[in-house]
């Protein structure tokens, strides 16, 4: 059978993996969520290959940094996941054992309790099992800006010093043009220089940041609206001073 154009069995496979998942909702037809501090957590199902399979994919989303649109800043995409790929005939009998097996494999809990730590460790997992080219500072910054929103302001100071020993090592973004580039490709090119040097401006002043934690929980509550997440279930992050 063909998944892809079949919303009624889309539904149905999205309704039995959020029936495993307590703490996360049905938003989208092929997608659950649940929101834990200034996180946003997605649990989505791809469909590569004509349908006759899916794919559960995930990503985490950081409402404390500005963003016209959702950017996932950790994410496990269907070409990370092929091993847990399961064809729809398969999707009855197989199912709960995939999904057993994606939660030991995603970067944070879909379901339970999270902590500082928890979401420290999974972001550190990510900078140290992903070997991108460049680090962005999206991908260690996160978890001083969540202590820091938390209350947790000696937790942020630790966090930002291990964000700070790995994007030492980054060398300034240059914009290298050898002449023969496309008007179009010019434009990428400078699109992208132009977000690396914004990013690495708000960077540098991430240690005056940290220290704002009312503005920063401002941010987060506008951007929760901005991208109309009001209605995904949310969760405050245990054992810290600032609740929700």
């Amino acid at each position: 059978m063909i998944i892809q154009g079949d919303r009624k069995r889309q539904t149905k496979i999205t309704n039995d993996w959020a029936a495993l998942c307590p703490d996360m909702k049905k938003i989208k037809t092929r997608s659950i969520k649940r929101r834990v501090g200034p996180l946003s957590i997605t649990l989505a199902f791809a469909l590569p290959n004509l349908g006759f399979s899916y794919y559960p994919t995930f990503s985490v989303y950081n409402f404390s940094i500005k963003h016209d649109f959702l950017s996932a800043i950790l994410y496990l995409d269907h070409n990370d996941m092929t091993h847990l790929g399961v064809e729809d005939t398969e999707h009855e009998s197989k199912y709960r054992q995939i999904a057993e097996q994606y939660k030991k494999e995603v970067y944070m809990p879909i379901d339970g309790p999270i902590t500082l730590d928890d979401i420290f460790n999974g972001y550190k997992r990510y900078h140290d099992e992903n070997k991108y080219s460049r680090k962005n500072p999206h991908h260690v910054e996160g978890p001083a800006l969540i202590a820091a929103w938390a209350g947790e302001y000696k937790k942020a100071k630790e966090y930002l010093e291990w964000a700070d020993s790995i994007m030492a090592k980054e060398e300034p973004y240059i914009l290298r043009l050898h002449g023969n580039e496309s008007k179009k490709r010019i434009e990428i090119l400078t699109e992208r220089y132009n977000m690396y040097k914004a990013e690495e401006e708000r960077y540098k002043n991430l240690k005056n940041t940290i220290k704002e934690p009312e503005k920063l929980r401002q941010i987060v509550r506008e951007e929760v609206i901005r991208h109309k997440c009001q209605k995904v279930p949310y969760q405050n992050i245990v054992g810290v001073r600032y609740q929700e």
